[in-house]
């Protein structure tokens, strides 16, 4: 698939978001502005009763969740798998929770086999 702006990724993601089940797990591939916290928002905002939220990439935080079972993640300062399961991240990993992942690379070995993979590249200004 291919998005022509923000607007058309965040679309995307509510589509898809209004699709999951609990107990997904969505990683997110792609270089730095590549879309992956856009498309996250869509995501949330297609999962959340609440749409008014204030969704923001948790950067500093590693995880912000919504409405008690959305946890979005951003690893891109976590270590390493033995970091993630140290700060007792893998506990959100249940039956009950929808997890998606930013630089999911990085607890690759930790991710469950039903892991949905989302891979963006940058394709130009405004096209991923």
């Amino acid at each position: 698939m291919k998005s022509n702006c923000a607007v058309e990724t965040e679309d995307f993601g509510r589509v898809l978001g209004a699709s999951l089940l609990p107990g997904t797990v969505v990683a997110l591939s792609g270089d730095l502005g590549a879309g992956k916290t856009t498309l996250i928002k869509g995501i949330i905002s297609g999962l959340s009763k609440e749409p008014t939220l204030n969704i923001t990439s948790p950067t500093f935080n590693y995880v912000n969740t919504y409405d008690d079972y959305i946890h979005h993640f951003d690893l891109y300062r976590i270590k390493d798998a033995d970091d993630f399961i140290t700060r007792g991240f893998r506990d959100y990993f249940d039956e009950t929770s929808i997890c998606c992942i930013e630089w999911p690379e990085k607890i690759a070995s930790l991710l469950p086999k039903s892991t949905l993979f989302v891979s963006l590249q940058y394709s130009g200004e405004n096209r991923r």
